[in-house]
């Protein structure tokens, strides 16, 4: 699919992040303000489509033959005092003849345009007429009862969403500050209306092509992108308009199926995948496999206990001797996680002569060969370096989970009588891990332990904007972990950190359903949206002998269910390993020569006031 953005006609957005940086050095604005990068990246990511940047008119038959979407996005006058990307903001008649000769022949037309959009100086209404659309010169507003009286608001969210193709699954859009629509005859119909019958949006077809206006520039802008389903629903204006370049892609053989990898990309996924995994997420090595690998681990000589640098060094060279399509899952998953923040990996070559399970705190068995050990080394080649911490299991790089009795109802690995609940991997460290490696010895006896998994990319489009600005506050107390000293396992005794941080519109989580609290009314009702919307959006697998789980701890929150545990050496068993992207940044919290991270929480602990919360 061929997309091409205008900015021949001094628009105010672009898609050259560089320029956008620019013009909001002029103006004092935020550097993503005027991007619209990311709607290029959505159209390369979702639909495999390039999205081209035409920098120099004019519109001609020639320049937009073979497009199959025009974007034109608010342009204004040039001496308008707001900053536009260059040109002037008129098209000429020919321009406008080349246009809609291009959608009569097929092209796919989207122009956003503005409030009071007469003032800025364009002659948009003029490339809408012929398609019966018209943006008025007014502003947008819904009436809002307060305390004490009645007034009209230009931000707002609308539930209106006429039944369409360009608006399916769409319930609720956020609008702010744009103008609404007239239609000129009955070619146009209603996408978006507010509940006084005001058009916010609408879509037209003529000949072979089709047009959608709508009035607010900043509908697909960041962050407003991210409110509510405004990213589903410009997914599914582009599937609309683009609908024949989409048809013809999928007819092409051995083209893929698009893979879903990003919050843009998420929203349309969810609607066709329903309550399973995201497609790649559990991938099956084959008996080939399984048996190459299996001469790969008679290979190695270096044992990790004795000298855990030489046999990890030598897991790193033995990675690259990997399968090939095991090592691009690897190194796609460390570049771009998926949709669930998970990656499982079965059929792995098993220890041979495994020994019973251990059953007491710190216990170790000796095992004859290092299968798991080595599975481990090479997984976690692809993501960063391995680490330990010295508080969690005297700072073990590979640490053996199994139940115990003295801890089997603590808020502990080793648990078992209790559901250890949704939480991110010791959320209160400075230096948590980036992701956390579990592999399968042993099953429990009678099958019932579950890894369960929620993943901020399924949750995110769920969350209102207000909860969501909330989120990205650091007005959250999480409480430092059972095993880093918290024995009575009191909540916020820990550091002030906010639950969604990183990118506005791909953010990273952290949360600790058991041991973190909100500072707020604002923060504690926007934690208990996320309790909700987490056991929402949940998924579990069972983590069988041979199967290594990867968890983006960044990505995804993780839980175990409760299972029967009998301590007679038959119990569960796992191995795992934390692994951080960046082992430098944690360099002088580190045990001097080694990868054992031990960061000082005691003043956290013993700063805990007598409501168990640390001031």
């Amino acid at each position: 699919m061929k997309v091409v953005y205008d900015e021949s006609h001094n628009q105010t957005w672009t898609i050259d992040p560089s320029l956008a940086v620019s013009l909001s050095l002029r103006t004092n604005e935020s550097p993503r303000y005027y991007s619209y990068a990311h709607v290029a990246e959505l159209i390369r990511s979702r639909f495999r489509g390039e999205c081209a940047r035409l920098s120099q008119g004019p519109f001609t038959d020639e320049a937009l033959s073979g497009v199959d979407i025009l974007i034109l996005n608010h342009f204004c006058r040039s001496t308008h005092e707001h900053m536009g990307v260059g040109g002037e903001g008129a098209l000429s008649p020919e321009e406008i003849a080349a246009v809609a000769r291009a959608v009569e022949m097929g092209m796919g037309l989207l122009v956003l345009g503005d409030f009071e959009i007469d003032t800025w100086g364009s002659n948009v209404n003029d490339v809408l007429a012929p398609f019966g659309l018209k943006l008025n010169n007014d502003t947008a507003t819904v009436e809002v009862a307060t305390a004490r009286w009645h007034e009209r608001l230009a931000i707002f969210e609308v539930t209106g969403v006429r039944e369409h193709p360009a608006a399916q699954g769409v319930r609720k859009v956020s609008y702010g500050s744009g103008c609404t629509l007239s239609l000129l005859d009955g070619r146009a119909k209603p996408l978006i209306v507010t509940e006084d019958g005001a058009v916010l949006m609408a879509a037209a077809e003529t000949g072979s092509g089709r047009v959608i206006a709508v009035g607010d520039s900043d509908l697909f802008a960041e962050p407003f992108i991210t409110y509510n389903d405004n990213t589903l629903l410009l997914v599914r204006t582009l599937e609309w308009l683009g609908k024949t370049a989409i048809e013809k892609a999928a007819q092409v053989p051995g083209l893929p199926r698009v893979a879903f990898q990003t919050a843009h990309e998420l929203v349309a996924q969810v609607l066709e995948n329903g309550t399973d995994s995201a497609q790649g997420t559990v991938i099956d090595l084959t008996d080939e496999e399984n048996k190459y690998l299996a001469e790969l681990l008679a290979s190695v000589e270096h044992d990790p206990y004795t000298d855990f640098e030489a046999f990890y060094l030598e897991s790193k060279l033995l990675f690259h001797e990997l399968p090939r399509r095991i090592r691009r899952q690897l190194i796609e998953f460390s570049q771009k996680s998926n949709v669930d923040g998970v990656l499982m990996l079965r059929n792995f070559p098993m220890d041979r002569g495994l020994p019973p399970t251990p059953t007491k705190t710190g216990e170790r068995w000796s095992k004859p060969t290092r299968a798991s050990e080595l599975w481990l080394c090479s997984v976690a080649a692809a993501l960063g370096e391995p680490v330990g911490y010295l508080q969690e299991k005297q700072g073990r790089i590979f640490q053996d989970i199994y139940p115990t009795p003295s801890n089997a109802d603590k808020l502990s690995s080793e648990s078992s009588s209790i559901l250890l609940d949704f939480h991110t991997e010791i959320a209160f460290h400075p230096f948590m891990p980036d992701y956390i490696l579990l592999y399968g010895l042993r099953q429990d006896p009678l099958k019932e332990a579950r890894t369960i998994s929620s993943s901020v990319r399924r949750l995110f489009n769920l969350l209102t904007p207000g909860d969501r600005d909330t989120l990205f506050l650091d007005l959250f107390r999480t409480g430092v972990d059972y095993s880093f000293g918290n024995f009575e396992e009191k909540q916020g005794a820990g550091p002030l950190v906010s639950i969604l941080y990183g990118d506005r519109m791909d953010p990273f989580l952290r949360y600790d359903l058991d041991l973190m609290v909100g500072e707020t009314p604002a923060a504690r009702h926007a934690l208990q949206v996320v309790r909700e919307l987490v056991n929402k959006v949940k998924r579990d697998v069972v983590i069988e002998p041979g199967s290594l789980v990867v968890l983006d701890n960044r990505r995804c929150v993780h839980a175990r269910s409760n299972f029967t545990a009998f301590y007679d050496g038959r119990d569960r068993w796992l191995q795992r390993m934390a692994v951080v992207r960046d082992l430098q940044a944690s360099f002088r919290d580190r045990v001097p020569g080694s990868r054992v991270i031990a960061t000082d929480f005691s003043d956290y602990l013993s700063a805990v006031g007598s409501e168990g919360v640390a001031p």
